[in-house]
């Protein structure tokens, strides 16, 4: 009897404990229609990141668990992605407004463990070869199957319940983002993070390293695109990005790199930047790089590769009371951006930046005749440097015999440089470009000048303008920028008239 009666609740327990213990979702992962499946990965699941990528299969999702609202939810491990077809994104929750409010990323931080058995990995998240059609952060818009068929993503919202709920029903992702920075659907859309209309927007996820000699994303000749990011670090230590192999094709989309800091130690035979570039082509799209201190390799440095930069902000929204304070400080690097290598700027705009020598620093002696480093409709405002006379812009430099600096200036705008024009009558940018050729640095549409005042619109590069850039300020005759025109304007211009 005593012995039917201890099977007897032995198998209640046994009962019990499945209900109470159940995986949630049930089954985890989630099988999709079209074959795949999703993971969702929490502190109260199964499945961490790291596991999840290990099982899953091409064309799977990995859906990280956030926090409750605006709290985030912390995992610190090292992922790697090493797998094609996979999209890992944050989960989608309510925003926590108001009932029934809309969706969001839930906020999730993916951090670079320093102590325990990963401690000795290199990156919060590593990409490699293996990543073809590889979504980190946010989806793509568009979600093509093997068989051709193509539709506008979409993803579940459960309200106030999880998005894996029986409730949940799906919406498309343009929906999720606050500000859907990444949908850009105008010309003139390309400046608004440049003026500071558009900002980071909804992030995906948070990426952060916590050591000096460690980054947060390291792409080695992958073709994974990273999607409204956050790349920081924890305590102020340790780079951003880092980029090698020769094959990389990596892209970085409406993403933040902020508040890191790296002299260039050494990781594996690669310096440590807020981004490094050592190979490959990767992309930077409407990107934020801000807040950012460097030793003397710079804040950006460009190695190896040939890298381009679209719509990108390097530094602060200059302001001619702090110009140089709010953006990117590096006063002991030849640059904020440095370069031995091939890259394209276009419609960037470098704002309050402080360095050695030039806010961009190139020195192209061991680049191909056929390389360039272009900038076009790019805009200079704010830059100072340590001598606070000379480059301004840029710094450019050449050893090889007969050549000069491989760099070009398309449109561009600089504005309040370090200078104000010489005793010659030159124009206030003459010496924002500092470089050996005789008798100018090359040029292709013209450039223009102009001096930022309080309160007025930055020129910003890739806007319809005149040719000579024209005046920020509405008033065009408001010489010294103070807001009327008056007998101090007159004079201004009397004492310039030759």
């Amino acid at each position: 009897m005593l012995k039917n009666y201890m099977v007897a609740a032995s198998a209640a327990f046994i009962v019990a404990g499945a209900a109470f213990g159940q995986e949630e979702p049930d089954p985890n992962p989630v099988p999709n229609a079209d074959g795949t499946s999703t993971y969702y990965c929490g502190h109260n699941m199964q499945w961490t990141p790291a596991t999840a990528m290990a099982d899953c299969s091409s064309g799977d999702e990995i859906v990280i668990m956030g926090g409750l609202n605006a709290s985030p939810a912390i995992y610190v491990e090292s992922v790697t992605v090493n797998k094609a077809d996979v999209t890992v994104r944050s989960c989608v929750i309510d925003d926590g407004a108001s009932a029934g409010s809309a969706a969001c990323w839930g906020s999730v931080i993916l951090r670079n463990p320093t102590v325990g058995p990963e401690a000795n990995n290199n990156s919060a998240v590593s990409t490699d070869s293996s990543c073809q059609n590889v979504n980190i952060g946010r989806p793509s818009l568009v979600t093509q199957l093997a068989n051709g068929n193509i539709t506008t993503t979409q993803v579940p919202y459960g309200g106030s319940n999880a998005e894996f709920s029986s409730t949940a029903t799906l919406t498309y992702i343009a929906a999720v983002d606050a500000n859907n920075q990444s949908n850009y659907t105008t010309a003139a859309s390309r400046t608004a993070l440049q003026d500071g209309s558009d900002s980071a927007g909804d992030l995906a996820f948070q990426i952060e390293s916590r050591s000096i000699d460690k980054v947060a994303i390291h792409s080695d000749g992958s073709a994974a695109n990273f999607s409204c990011i956050s790349i920081t670090t924890m305590n102020g230590f340790g780079g951003g990005i880092m980029v090698t192999g020769a094959g990389d094709t990596s892209n970085y989309s409406s993403c933040s790199i902020s508040n890191t800091y790296s002299g260039g130690q050494d990781l594996n035979g690669n310096p440590v930047h807020a981004i490094y570039v050592g190979g490959g082509s990767p992309m930077f799209n409407g990107c934020d790089v801000n807040g950012n201190m460097g030793g003397v390799s710079g804040i950006i440095n460009i190695a190896g590769g040939d890298a381009s930069f679209q719509g990108c902000m390097f530094g602060a929204t200059p302001d001619p009371v702090t110009a140089g304070q709010d953006g990117n400080l590096s006063p002991v690097s030849n640059g904020i951006v440095t370069m031995t290598a091939s890259a394209n700027f276009s419609g960037c705009t470098f704002g309050d930046n402080m360095s050695r020598f030039g806010t961009v620093y190139l020195d192209s002696s061991s680049m191909a005749a056929a390389d360039y480093v272009n900038f076009t409709e790019c805009n200079f405002a704010g830059n100072e440097t340590v001598d606070g006379q000379w480059g301004g812009t840029a710094y450019c430099t050449d050893s090889t015999s007969g050549r000069n600096p491989m760099v070009a200036f398309d449109r561009c705008i600089f504005a309040n440089g370090n200078n104000n024009g010489t005793t010659g009558g030159a124009l206030a940018f003459e010496h924002d470009v500092v470089s050996n050729y005789f008798p100018r640095y090359r040029m292709g549409r013209d450039c223009s000048v102009d001096t930022i005042t309080t309160g007025g619109a930055i020129p910003g590069a890739g806007v319809a303008s005149a040719e000579d850039g024209g005046n920020v300020d509405s008033t065009p005759a408001d010489i010294n920028g103070d807001g009327t025109v008056d007998g101090t304007d007159l004079a201004i211009l009397l004492g310039a008239w030759n």
